[in-house]
This record gives C-alpha cells, sequence and structure tokens, in this order.
C-alpha cells in the first residue's frame, strides 16, 4: 500500500479525498508473489469490485508443486474456513457440507525428476473463485503441495527446500485480466 500510495503521490495521481483513498482490490496470500490490481479512484474501485462479484476477472498463478501433476485436472470441491487449534490461526479445509464454491484448474507445463526434491511438476492454475488459501488447499488435497508451503505443504519437502535457501512458497500471480 505504501508503494502504490508514493507511486501515486510521485505521478500526480492521488485521488484520495475525506471519503475515499486509493486501495487495492484484492489480496494474496503471505508469501505469495505476483500481481495485485489497485483503484485509483472511487469508480474504478466500484466497477473492479462489480467484475469481480460477477466472476467476470481471470486469475491465474504459477506454482511450483511436489508430485507429476497431470495435464490437466479441474478440481470442484466446497471450502470452508475455519479455526485451527493447534496453529491458533484461520484455516481453510475441505468440507462439501459447510463449504463455498471453489473451483480450480490445473494444467502442467513441466515435470522433472530433481536430484533433491525428487519429482517436481510447474503448474499454471487458473481459479474460478477467489477462496482464501484456495489454490493451496486443492493443489494439497490432490496430492500436490506447494513447495514452501508451510500450512498445507510436506514438512519433508519443505526441510529440503529451506536448505536449498526456498523461503516462501513458490505460487506467483502472473495474470490478471478483467
Amino acid at each position: 500500500h505504501d508503494i502504490m500510495m508514493s507511486y501515486l503521490n510521485q505521478t500526480g495521481q492521488n485521488n484520495a479525498s475525506e471519503t475515499f483513498t486509493p486501495s487495492f482490490c484484492f489480496r494474496l496470500d503471505q508469501d505469495t508473489s505476483g500481481l495485485v490490481i489497485s483503484a485509483k479512484n472511487y469508480v474504478s474501485l466500484q466497477h473492479l469490485n462489480e467484475l469481480i462479484r460477477l466472476r467476470e476477472v481471470h486469475k491465474n498463478y504459477l506454482a511450483i508443486v511436489a508430485g507429476q501433476a497431470p495435464k490437466y485436472k479441474k478440481i470442484d470441491s466446497a471450502l470452508f474456513k475455519g479455526f485451527d487449534k493447534k496453529s491458533g490461526r484461520a484455516k481453510t479445509f475441505l468440507n462439501e457440507e459447510k463449504g463455498v464454491e471453489a473451483v480450480s484448474e490445473i494444467e502442467n507445463i513441466e515435470t522433472i525428476k530433481h536430484p533433491t526434491l525428487g519429482t517436481i511438476s510447474l503448474v499454471k492454475v487458473t481459479i474460478h473463485t477467489g477462496r482464501m488459501h484456495q489454490i493451496r488447499v486443492h493443489c494439497a488435497s490432490i496430492g500436490l503441495p506447494i513447495i514452501g508451503d508451510l500450512e498445507y505443504g510436506v514438512p519433508s519437502i519443505n526441510r529440503y527446500a529451506k536448505k536449498m535457501k526456498i523461503n516462501r512458497q513458490l505460487l506467483h500471480s502472473f495474470c490478471y485480466s478483467f
């Protein structure tokens, strides 16, 4: 937010007022890199939020996962945001009864045999809904945990990744269109 405001101030585009502050239209999970979209004025914020609500946005991510990803996989599994007593934080769970609709598509770009991490795949993930930790939970649910994901990943793989100086989950928002 500070970087965005600094840019808007430097370029003379800060449209902040008593009732509006330029803001982001969505957020990324902590340790996820990539694109975010912000609105410089109230009309734009309303328009972007309406596009998001109507699901007229397209969100694509790249992830490096442990395992052999299939060529294509659609995951339509409801997600429930609950509380994990062990970690003392909010966590997302697969739950068809209590959960809300969550749809992801996974496409395998490339799979290799890594000398330390074993079989890993670079995948493109398209999400049709925007639930908390959706990609991370969906990937883990089909046996393809994201490398570096401390919440839903595999601890033994993450230990090897840490030794390789991988200090975050390998998930990147690379395309956001509307």
